[in-house]
Order: structure tokens, then C-alpha cells, then sequence
């Protein structure tokens, strides 16, 4: 009686462990990962301006490329630290880096690449949409204003028309939290974000709203302990740490946190982080494309630092992480079950 009770405890936490936090692989050739994008057979990692294209079946390493520079199939990331991005959701994988846009093959075979009309003031962000391309833009106003916003871009990335805009430095101040410029191309829909409130829009292909995500939410107060964080982000960060002493002076804080912290979008499905915590979990609620509620949960994700979370992303209702092993100094690809 006694070992079958021990059994069982024995097969409840094996089971509490497998469905909380897989480890999938360990990565002994990442060091410092940016970036994490998944499509239905491969995962990949940027790392500066580094790509590295895994086997979502085996975890093996396909192929690494991608070096610092100007040049053709190089690429340049931004003085703070911001690393490449690819987004996997079409035919070929879109590479954005600073000044450019770049596309391969999903097994890393170069195909061709665009100039962005930004330049070196920040990565576009496109992401393919039919013919055309949704991006990044940026505005200058005055008092050392800076605006970002959403834009609709032609084949060419020639600017077609501005669908979302928010402001991001104001009177030479950054404002935390920040609400990032997030947005997502999928199944022919733009899905944009960037309010205080609770809110998503889902556009169509030339930037029309379909429908609007909303619920009442209740705002949370931003802690000390936030605060505390924020600093300690730009203090220990190695990309950031060289200019701390000149951004602690341009930061300013909100009284509350936004509704929305991020979200993930994924088979027709909207994935929304907000800042409410429990131990190691976060809130998330998901939508549908139709904007009707499906579900609150709570999803554990893991930070790098205060201010950071680690590389995430949802793929087939699952939440995957590039995540540190503290003890044995190594990156592992996590994925934990949304159901």
C-alpha cells in the first residue's frame, strides 16, 4: 500500500513536470539568442546577425548563417542590441536587419534582397502579405518626439498607406512599459496591437478593420519592483549597459501597466499576454480572428531579466522558449502545452 502510494506521487510529478515545461533539446551552439520563430518542420534562432535553421523533428542544427556587414546576404543589427528577425509564415523565410529585407529558403538558401526606405533608423519588420508588405515606419514631430507606426508598403516597399500609429518618445523621454509596435501577418489578415486598452485590431489585406478585440480590463498599478527592473535591464544588458547613464535620465514611468504586455498570433488565434503574474505563470486570453472569446489561462514564460522575456513563440497550441540552464550554462528550447 505505501509503495503504491509512492508510485503514484512518483507518476503525478513526472506528469506535472512534463506538462508544465518540456525541455525539447539542449543548444550547445547558441550563446546569445534573440530571436525565436517555429513553422511546421523547422525552429529558428537569430543571434546578432546570425541565423540558425534547426530540425523541429530531431532538434539537429540545418545550417547557420548570416555575418555582420553591409554587403550582399549580410546584415546589421541596431547599437542597442537588437538582433535580426525572421518571420517563417510564408513559402520563404523573411529576414529583417537593419536596412534591409532578406529572403531564403527555409532550409537557408538565399533567394534575394530588398534596401528598406528606413534606412538604418530602424528594422521594417515586413512581413509579405499578397503583394504587398506590412512594416515599420517612423516619424519625427516636435520636442524630440518619435512615432512608430504600421504601415502598408507596395511590392517595391514603397509606402502605400499608414494602418496604425503610436507614439514611442515623447519630449525626449521614453515612457515605460513601453507598448511595443507589435504586429502579425497571417492567413491574409494584419493583426496590430499598441493601446492602453485592451484591444486588438484585425485588418484585411489592403489595412480595412475587420474586427476589434476588446474586453473591460482593469488596469494594474506599475510596482517598484518594475521600476527596479527596468534599470537593471539597461544596467547589466550588454548591449545596452554603455548608454545606461544616458538613458536612466530619459526614462519616465506610466501609474499603470497597459492591458496588453504582448501577443501571439497562430492558426486563426490570438494569443494575448497581459502583466497579471502567478509565481512563474502569466494571464493570456484567446481569441478568434472572429474576435470571440475562447479562453483564459495561465501560461508559464520565463525572462531574461527584468525588463526581457526569452525568445517565445506559439506554434500549433504550443508556447515554445529558448530558455537558460543556470547550472550547466547552456540554452535549451522548451515547449509547453496550451490546451
Amino acid at each position: 500500500m505505501i509503495m503504491k502510494r509512492y508510485l503514484m506521487l512518483l507518476i503525478l510529478f513526472m506528469f506535472s513536470m512534463v506538462t508544465f515545461a518540456e525541455k525539447l533539446a539542449a543548444l550547445p551552439e547558441i550563446y546569445r539568442p534573440f530571436h525565436l520563430s517555429v513553422d511546421d518542420q523547422h525552429f529558428y534562432i537569430t543571434e546578432d546577425t546570425t541565423i540558425f535553421i534547426f530540425s523541429l523533428k530531431d532538434f539537429t542544427l540545418i545550417k547557420k548563417f548570416g555575418k555582420m556587414g553591409e554587403g550582399p546576404r549580410e546584415f546589421r543589427r541596431t547599437q542597442a542590441g537588437s538582433g535580426i528577425m525572421t518571420f517563417p509564415q510564408t513559402d520563404s523565410l523573411v529576414v529583417n536587419s537593419l536596412g534591409k529585407v532578406s529572403f531564403y529558403t527555409k532550409e537557408g538558401n538565399f533567394i534575394k534582397e530588398m534596401k528598406s526606405p528606413l534606412g538604418g533608423q530602424v528594422m521594417g519588420m515586413y512581413q509579405p502579405i499578397g503583394k504587398q508588405f506590412a512594416g515599420l515606419g517612423i516619424s519625427r514631430g516636435e520636442n524630440q518626439s518619435i512615432d512608430l507606426a504600421i504601415n502598408l508598403f507596395d511590392a517595391n516597399l514603397k509606402k502605400v498607406k499608414q494602418i496604425h500609429k503610436q507614439p514611442f518618445f515623447q519630449q525626449g523621454r521614453m515612457t515605460f512599459p513601453i507598448i511595443p509596435p507589435v504586429f502579425y501577418v497571417s492567413d491574409n489578415k494584419i493583426i496590430t496591437g499598441g493601446q492602453k486598452e485592451f484591444a486588438i485590431n484585425i485588418l484585411d489585406a489592403n489595412g480595412n478593420k475587420v474586427t476589434t478585440i476588446t474586453r473591460e480590463y482593469k488596469l494594474l498599478k506599475v510596482t517598484e519592483d518594475y521600476k527596479k527592473g527596468v534599470f537593471d535591464s539597461f544596467k547589466t544588458n550588454p548591449d545596452t549597459k554603455q548608454f545606461y547613464e544616458v538613458f536612466k535620465n530619459m526614462i519616465k514611468f506610466s501609474d499603470y501597466f497597459p492591458a496588453i504586455q504582448i501577443f501571439y498570433v497562430d492558426n486563426q488565434k490570438v494569443y494575448i499576454q497581459t502583466y497579471l503574474q502567478k509565481d512563474e505563470t502569466y494571464e493570456f486570453f484567446i481569441y478568434n480572428f472572429k474576435g470571440q472569446f475562447l479562453k483564459r489561462l495561465f501560461l508559464p514564460v520565463a525572462y531574461l531579466d527584468g525588463l526581457r522575456p526569452c525568445p517565445t513563440y506559439i506554434k500549433d497550441n504550443k508556447l515554445y522558449q529558448v530558455i537558460e540552464n543556470e547550472e550547466e550554462e547552456a540554452w535549451e528550447l522548451h515547449a509547453h502545452p496550451i490546451e
